[in-house]
């Protein structure tokens, strides 16, 4: 197993060498049963929009909305829900 790219040359320089996973595992619900579990989330959902849009690197989050905004300004039109400024826009984009 060599390097890769992405993995970090400190983890090298302290002696730890590269695993490559070879078991895959996938979890399926039964029919009619897509999930198990639910859980309200309702009470930390402002806190869970928050953290989604500092996480700009991954995921639908990050600066969507404010990216979705200046791209509809370009082309003179406007989407109400996105707010006025880049850090609304993007909260509400995740909402929705």
């Amino acid at each position: 197993m060599g390097w890769q790219d992405k993995d970090y040359p400190e983890h090298a320089l302290a002696g730890i060498e590269p695993y490559n996973v070879s078991d895959q595992w996938y979890f399926v619900g039964r029919p009619g049963q897509p999930f198990n579990r639910v859980v309200d989330i309702e009470p930390f959902i402002d806190l869970k929009v928050e953290t989604m849009a500092l996480n700009k690197a991954q995921g639908p989050a990050g600066s969507q909305g404010s990216q979705l905004r200046e791209t509809l300004g370009e082309l003179g039109l406007e989407l109400p829900m996105l707010g006025g400024d880049d850090d609304r826009a993007d909260r509400e984009y995740i909402k929705a």
